[in-house]
């Protein structure tokens, strides 16, 4: 699943190259995704921390 994930990531940020100003179209993408990645991470690592410590 996370090979997909990066996959998909890798992906689009190479295609970004097409557009008319490829440097910042790439940059923007790179933030989006990162921004994005941590948000959907944030409650998987709160619930490993919650069940290891009250485990």
């Amino acid at each position: 699943m996370v090979f997909l994930e990066w996959l998909a990531f890798d992906l689009i940020i190479f295609r970004s190259g097409l557009f008319p100003n490829p440097i910042l179209e790439t940059s923007i993408l790179c933030i989006c995704f990162t921004i994005t990645t941590v948000h959907c991470h944030i409650p998987y690592y709160y619930g490993a921390v919650e069940s290891t410590l009250f485990n």
